[in-house]
């Protein structure tokens, strides 16, 4: 399963304007230990809280939408957990622009 990406005008919520939190299970293929662990969510509106395994990696509020994960992960598996909130824009305006977790989704073990 992948973190489903797009914008929520897309996606049918073009008036909604709050948090959506987005979690994904991964399970690295191989000990990762000595590796850069590097987390980029591509495009973002409007801004971005990043957690591992419960630990807060950072907040984003302008790109480069890109997290260091490495001092963050312990073991071959993680739980991520991206929370994206949006302005109250498409709430109150007649004309929605993009929210949400735009995407790409990419992790770099390197």
């Amino acid at each position: 399963d992948c973190i489903k990406t797009g914008s929520w005008v897309e996606q049918g919520l073009p008036f909604f304007a709050a948090e959506v939190i987005y979690s994904q299970h991964i399970q690295f293929a191989e000990d990762i230990a000595g590796h850069h662990v590097l987390l980029a969510l591509g495009n973002v509106a409007n801004l971005c809280r990043v957690e591992v395994d419960g630990n807060l990696v950072g907040y984003k509020v302008a790109p480069p939408w890109q997290f260091d994960l490495t001092e963050f992960v312990k073991n071959r598996s993680i739980e991520l957990k991206i929370s994206v909130t949006n302005t109250a824009h498409n709430l109150f305006c007649r004309d929605p622009k993009p929210a949400g977790l735009l995407g790409p989704v990419t992790i770099w073990c390197i």
